[in-house]
């Protein structure tokens, strides 16, 4: 499990951006995965990096606010990521939809849909679903009105992997529904559909 490193102190000037900048260097350069996150209004760490401040064009807000723009830069930069490994262009889109939604069909953009972790694991993989936190939420969430999003045996209806962080609101009484019936949430609307017809 990685490491989370915060380098903080109220006062201005005493070495914080320096400090994480060469740290993140030194980890990266023992061939460790780094990501450094730059919080700060003035940008002296992604300075600090060679980048310069005025051609982000996608910043920390967005990415918290998850607006339609950084959705689809999450969207390109999956599917460029599979033109790099040798996948044509319509290879490197389905399986991009497949871990991450297009952004026309983003639910974290719309806050119905949300990444939960716990203090003990902090990645987003598989494994989460070995954790007590995990557990939890099988067992209780329906009853707060969440269900698990994209389940491991349901992919093949929701054309999307298992992603056991992935949790969905759809109110308690929808939840505990969907949970008794073991379908995914478009099964569920599909055979709701019917029965209205």
């Amino acid at each position: 499990m990685g490491k989370i490193v915060a380098i903080a102190n109220q006062k201005g000037g005493v070495g914080k951006t320096t400090t994480a900048v060469n740290l993140s260097s030194c980890v990266a350069a023992l061939g460790k995965k780094v990501l450094i996150v730059d919080l700060d209004p003035q940008g002296n760490t992604t300075t600090g990096y060679g980048i310069a401040k005025r051609s982000v064009e996608v910043g920390t807000y967005e990415l918290l606010v998850q607006d339609a723009e950084t959705r689809q830069a999450a969207y390109d930069a999956r599917v460029e990521s599979y033109l790099e490994e040798g996948l044509s262009e319509e290879e490197a889109a389905q399986r991009a939809k497949t871990v991450t939604p297009a952004p026309e069909g983003n639910e974290s953009g719309t806050g119905l849909s949300l990444e939960l972790l716990s203090d003990g694991y902090d990645s987003l993989d598989t494994g989460f679903d070995n954790t007590e936190a995990y557990r939890w939420l099988t067992a209780y969430a329906a009853e707060y009105g969440f269900i698990l999003r994209w389940p491991a045996d349901r992919q093949l209806a929701t054309g999307m992997v298992y992603q056991p962080w992935r949790w969905r609101y759809v109110g308690a009484e929808n939840a505990r529904a969907i949970r008794a019936s073991g379908l995914s949430l478009e099964e569920f609307l599909a055979l709701y559909q019917q029965t209205q017809a």
